[in-house]
Order: structure tokens, then sequence, then C-alpha cells
């Protein structure tokens, strides 16, 4: 950022074309970073500027939905050319941010130029940093900093559905790859229910002089229930792992490929289980759908349609790796 404005550092510009890859990537830092996004377009901008004033809404509540927010994206801003009005109420809510030192990502075309822009607009654009993946590194580097060498220790306590693909390494990588020293232990064997591995007293053992911070805990999932012995086996898990002072996670798994219909069942149970126990909840399954329309030319599955592909396995590794990461920038 030498050599630029001063009073510009906190927007950023990315490239139109870049819009919802820049989205999905701010949503995932505020919900790991604990703030809050606002994301809109011009045009959408415009229209509720019209309507504010067209309802004599109070203006402090419209300046608010776009000030208060940790971080803002806006997109499509080539819509506000030769706009004058939209333009200074634009400039207004940016330079309100840039004295909060809020953090603002600007879309627009690579040339901005041929635009009908005031000049203070047009000076924001221009000293706007490109390419915010520089701010995001800096900030991946500065928390690697901080962790570096941050003792965290992970217990997985499953069945197939946790040792596919050696996904509890998975989960390790990333950490890792932020500085921590985390190590991860597995007790999992095939078609087993946690009921099972409550009768163990390796199981018990372990969760209480294993020194885990978090323990993850994965039900049978084909077939899923009965729920009853779910509730009853997480209950007595959970105790353990608070006597233990670790806290326990809810892995929540999926429906078999051809079985979509079985997942709003698995999903309601899961958060129910999570929440009896106030344990974190792992919402793999919940979101498992949801991304394979999305990404149809990733097989989720293998080859036997209930577990989970590499890339299966490395879509549920992020998300308990999600879930524990929010905790524990949460809790400091």
């Amino acid at each position: 950022m030498k050599g630029r404005d001063e009073s510009c550092v906190s927007v950023y510009r990315c490239e139109q074309r870049e819009l919802s890859a820049w989205k999905e990537k701010l949503s995932e830092y505020c919900r790991n970073s604990g703030q809050t996004l606002a994301a809109t377009d011009c045009r959408a901008f415009t229209e509720d500027l019209i309507e504010t004033v067209r309802s004599h809404s109070a203006m402090e509540a419209f300046y608010g939905r776009y000030t208060d927010a940790d971080v803002l994206l806006i997109g499509d801003m080539d819509s506000v050319s030769g706009k004058e009005s939209t333009q200074n109420e634009l400039v207004r809510i940016l330079r309100k941010r840039q004295e909060q030192n809020r953090l603002t990502v600007l879309a627009a075309e690579q040339n901005t130029d041929h635009l009908a822009l005031g000049a203070e607009l047009r000076k924001i654009l221009q000293n706007a940093v490109e390419e915010p993946q520089k701010l995001l590194d800096e900030i991946r580097r500065e928390r690697k900093w901080e962790k570096m060498n941050q003792r965290l220790r992970i217990l997985f306590i499953g069945n197939s559905h946790t040792y596919f693909n050696d996904m509890p390494d998975m989960v390790a990588r990333r950490f890792r790859e932020e500085g921590f020293d985390c190590e991860v232990t597995m007790i999992a064997h095939g078609g087993w229910y946690l009921e099972q591995h409550v009768k163990e007293p390796d199981v018990r053992f372990n969760i209480l002089s294993g020194h885990y911070d978090y323990v993850v805990l994965q039900e049978h999932a084909h077939p899923f229930g009965p729920e009853e012995k779910f509730f009853e086996a997480a209950r007595m898990l959970s105790q353990w792992i608070r006597e233990a002072g670790s806290k326990p996670v809810i892995y929540m798994t999926w429906a078999k490929k051809e079985e979509e219909h079985e997942q709003a069942h698995m999903t309601e149970v899961h958060k129910a289980v999570a929440e009896e126990n106030g344990a974190l909840l792992a919402p793999v399954g919940e979101n498992w759908w949801a991304y394979m329309r999305s990404w149809p030319q990733i097989e989720m599955y293998y080859e036997d349609g209930a577990h989970a592909s590499a890339a299966g396995s490395d879509f549920a590794a992020k998300y308990i790796w999600e879930t524990i990461r929010q905790d524990l920038y949460r809790t400091e």
C-alpha cells in the first residue's frame, strides 16, 4: 500500500467478473472472524436510496445499512456512471467507513476511465488497493504468526465415515497450515454406533486422560437410528468430555446418494443432540446436497454411494475445521 493515499487504505478493489468468488471469500472470512458482511450492488443501492427518499424514511437508517457492517462489498460500480446523487451518497458512506477503518471492497470493470464519475468517487476508485487477496493473505499471515506452535489436540470417535480417506488428518493439515501444533487421534471401527464406543473402556480412558481440546463424535449413518440410542450415547460421551475439560463436536453425516430424502431427519436429530449437550455442530450433511448441486462435476461419493470420495472427505474436513476454528477465535 506504499505510495497510496493513506485515507483510502481500507478500500479494496476487485474486477466485476470476480464478484461472486469474492463474496464467498469474504463471507468465509467474516464467519471465521466473527464479523458482519453487507453485500450489495450499485443498482440495488440506488433503488434503496430512491425508496428511502420517496417514503420519507430516516436517512440515518439508510446509511446504517452500509456503514455498520464490518465488511462491505459493493458490485457493479459501473452502473453509477452519470448518476450524481447516487455517487454523492455512495461517497458519503465510503468516507464514513474510511473514518471507522472498516473494510470495503468495490467491484468494477478493469478500466473505469470512460465512466462519468465525480472527482471524489473517481479518486476513491483510483486509490483503492487492487486484489483484495493481499488483504486476506496479510490477515492469514498475522494469524499464523499468532498461532505458531499453539497446541491443539483433537480426538475423533466414529466409524468408517470418520476413517475413510484419513479424514482426521485432512483436518489436522488445515490447522497446521495456520501454524497450529495440531495432533489428531482416532478411535473408529467400521459399522460402529456411538453406543458401542461407550461400552469400550479404552474410549473413556482416552477421553479422560488424553488431554484433548476437542472430541469429534460421529454416529452411525446408514441406516440412521434409532435416534434414542444416539441421544443416550452422546449424553454419556459428552459428560466424559466435559469432565476432561474438552469440548464435544457433533459431526453430522450425510444420507446415501439415492436417499436425499433422509437428510432432513438426520439434520434435525444431529442439531437436537448438539443442542441438548451444549456441543459444537459440524453441519457436513446439511450442506452436502447444496454443494453437490452447485458443483455437479465433483463426485462426492465413493463407488458404494454411501461413503465419501476423497473430495467428499475433504468437504467434511473443511466443515469440522471451520467449526472448531470459529470456536477457537470466538473463545479468544
